[in-house]
């Protein structure tokens, strides 16, 4: 039996420009394509991408995907080891986080001091510290060490509010890129336009050397770079990355 795209999206629930984008990056390719340029499946090509979205539940990498499903003997507890540490990792942040929301509610039933300095404090931090261990090799090879140094002071340096805008207008972009998702909006729309203006609107807010190139450069680097992807993928529970890019690209 033979599937189409179509068919692959109702029975495992990714998107069309999912598999399409698998495709691009040979990690799961069709069987044959007919005289029109669709793409049909065969049962070992829908069994590959099981396994595809095993791996993508424990949160691995594209990258990582590609490497263990390409080698029989690769180290695959290995592989699955490090990302439990990962997870453990996250679990962390979110207790902190739990902490935080916890003493914020002693906070507002007038239980305790005002510690929302503390909180911020901790909060930029913990972020600045992500972005280095995530992030940092990447940004440097790309941009150079002085403007990702830049950037970082820039972090370093937020206000209170200026973080709390940067974070609100990330959540909106995230929220825009869900909304095109799922309604299988165009680039073309207003919700995609808007999304670039957000994108631009948080870099800037972040980089106030802002350029058009810059931007641009960013976008290539989001495609090059699989943790970049992973990040928004992870923030917007959906694969958005793919369409920021594209985004980025027709807009800037």
């Amino acid at each position: 039996m033979q599937y189409t795209v179509n068919d692959i999206v109702k029975l495992t629930g990714i998107t069309a420009r999912t598999v399409r984008y698998y495709d691009q990056i040979n990690l799961l390719k069709p069987d044959h394509l007919d005289s029109n340029g669709y793409r049909y499946y065969q049962q070992a090509e829908l069994d590959r991408l099981q396994q595809i979205l095993f791996f993508r539940k424990y949160g691995l990498s594209l990258k990582e995907i590609q490497l263990v499903l390409s080698k029989p003997n690769y180290d695959i507890v290995s592989v699955l080891e490090k990302q439990g540490d990962k997870i453990q990792d996250y679990i962390r942040k979110q207790e902190l986080l739990l902490s935080d929301l916890r003493d914020s509610i002693q906070y507002y039933q007038g239980k305790s001091e005002d510690k929302s300095m503390e909180q911020f404090v901790k909060l930029k931090a913990e972020l600045i510290a992500d972005n280095e261990e995530k992030y940092a090799a990447q940004a440097v090879e790309e941009y150079g060490q002085e403007a990702y140094s830049q950037t970082k002071a820039n972090l370093e340096s937020m206000t209170e509010k200026e973080f709390e805008k940067s974070l609100s207008t990330e959540g909106q972009l995230i929220e825009n890129l869900i909304r095109i998702r799922r309604k299988g909006l165009s680039l073309d729309s207003i919700e995609a336009k808007h999304a670039f203006e957000l994108h631009a609107a948080w870099l800037k807010n972040i980089y106030p050397n802002y350029t058009k190139d810059y931007h641009k450069n960013l976008a290539d680097l989001y495609q090059s770079t699989q943790s970049f992807q992973d990040y928004y993928n992870g923030k917007a529970g959906l694969d958005v990355a793919p369409l920021l890019i594209e985004i980025i690209k027709k807009y800037v």
